[in-house]
Order: structure tokens, then C-alpha cells, then sequence
């Protein structure tokens, strides 16, 4: 994390992207509850508000172990939590990470998760010093994939039928961004 452990804060146009806190249970429920949202994640819905607090739990954990970047979004205009965004795995000595975001339904198709996302691609190149950040998304994500390929992230391959869920196969694809591109575009 940084020198005196406080989780860092980004802001961007429309969103705070700040630390996930205890306080915000309800409205990762109100998302996470939902089929909708999680049939393209590698997480199970939430089935009760329990589900989402071994998940805030385990972030809030993972910070006080330091090196973990997981924010949650939330709105400027009426301080609502509405996702999450950031590098839930980290290769620290290959200076990689993968990119991971989830968006309630409420927000999708606005923006929000692009903004988001190419705020975190720059702390991740720019404090951070990762060479290379990639994203994976189920085969039939194509939200993710639009975010993705805003970000400028190029194609590297898919891993067929790689992970199951609800006892189906799913591709997974995978893209990736290195730091001279995204430096170089800023």
C-alpha cells in the first residue's frame, strides 16, 4: 500500500474510488444479490447479507496486510456505493496484476465502469510500477469486453471451457496492457 498504510483514494470525474468498509453491506448486497451481475463473475450471488460480509471481511483483511487494492465506486452525486474495482491478484516481483471490476445493474451501459477502471490502470502504471495489467471475462461477457477494449487492452488468447460455474463450461478470454502503452497515451 503506501508508506503510512492509508488505502488510497481516486477521484475521477463522476466517482470516489476509495477503500470498502463495513458500512457499505447493503448496497453490495443490493448487487450482488442479483443473477444478473454475477452469472459473468467467479463468485457466487449472495444469498444473504452474510454472503457480502465474509467478502468485505476478507478485503478488509487483505488491507491490513497491505499490498491489496480493492475500491469500492462510489457516486459523487449521491455518495452511493455502487461496485467495486481493482487488481484482486497481484504479481509483485513480475510487477503484474490482473484488473477486476463488477458495476450494479442500475449503472451499467452509463460509462461508470470504463471511468473507473482507466483511473485504476493509471495508479496501477504510474504508483503502483506494474509493467503489465491483464483482465479476463467469461466468452459471453459483452459489457466486460467493451470496457476491455476501451481501455486499449490488446487480445491475448482464450482458455477454452477453463472455469465451471452453475456446472457449466465457460471460455475465458484474456487481454492485457503494458505500462509504454498506457504511458504513452496519458
Amino acid at each position: 500500500m503506501t508508506d503510512n498504510n492509508i488505502f488510497p483514494i481516486i477521484d475521477t470525474e463522476r466517482l470516489i474510488l476509495r477503500d470498502i468498509r463495513i458500512s457499505d453491506i447493503d448496497y453490495m448486497f443490493e448487487y450482488a444479490s442479483h443473477d444478473i451481475i454475477t452469472q459473468y463473475v467467479l463468485w457466487n450471488t449472495h444469498i444473504s447479507t452474510n454472503d457480502t460480509m465474509v467478502f468485505i471481511n476478507l478485503t478488509l483483511k487483505a488491507y491490513k496486510e497491505g499490498n491489496h487494492y480493492d475500491w469500492g465506486i462510489e457516486l459523487k452525486s449521491n455518495g452511493k456505493f455502487i461496485g467495486t474495482v481493482g487488481f484482486p491478484n497481484m504479481d509483485i516481483k513480475n510487477r503484474n496484476a490482473e484488473l477486476g471490476f463488477v458495476i450494479s445493474h442500475d449503472y451499467c451501459g452509463q460509462g461508470i465502469a470504463t471511468e473507473a477502471a482507466k483511473a485504476v490502470l493509471e495508479f496501477g502504471f504510474k504508483e503502483l510500477k506494474l509493467h503489465r495489467i491483464w483482465a479476463r471475462h467469461f466468452q459471453d461477457n459483452k459489457a466486460s469486453k467493451k470496457v476491455i477494449q476501451k481501455l486499449g487492452m490488446i487480445y491475448e488468447g482464450t482458455m477454452r471451457e477453463s472455469v465451471c460455474k452453475n456446472d457449466v463450461f465457460h471460455n475465458l478470454l484474456f487481454h492485457s496492457i503494458l505500462e509504454e502503452k498506457e504511458l504513452t497515451r496519458s
